[in-house]
């Protein structure tokens, strides 16, 4: 976190709350929550890995995507929104 970030009282109450929020979120299209620490200095969050391209890499290098494609990436941030508390 940028270090000025976390000496803003009001920032690290929305990252304790976002903390919260994501530790409820799990399934097949999120990394969950390893570990966090909104209270230390600085405030943290680690994720599990998720192996992958960037979107923006994929699109660069690929090109635009076929429509199948497009629709499957809408359907897994469609079911990984669902999971949002």
């Amino acid at each position: 976190m940028h270090p000025q970030l976390a000496e803003d009282a009001d920032f690290r109450r929305r990252f304790a709350r976002e903390v919260a929020a994501a530790r409820r979120v799990n399934g097949a299209f999120t990394a969950s929550v390893v570990d966090a620490d909104a209270d230390a200095s600085p405030p943290w969050l680690a994720t599990a890995y998720v192996p992958g391209v960037p979107l923006g890499e994929a699109v660069a290098e690929q090109g635009p995507w076929p429509v199948r494609a497009v629709l499957a990436l809408g359907a897994g941030l469609v079911e990984a929104l669902n999971g949002v508390p």
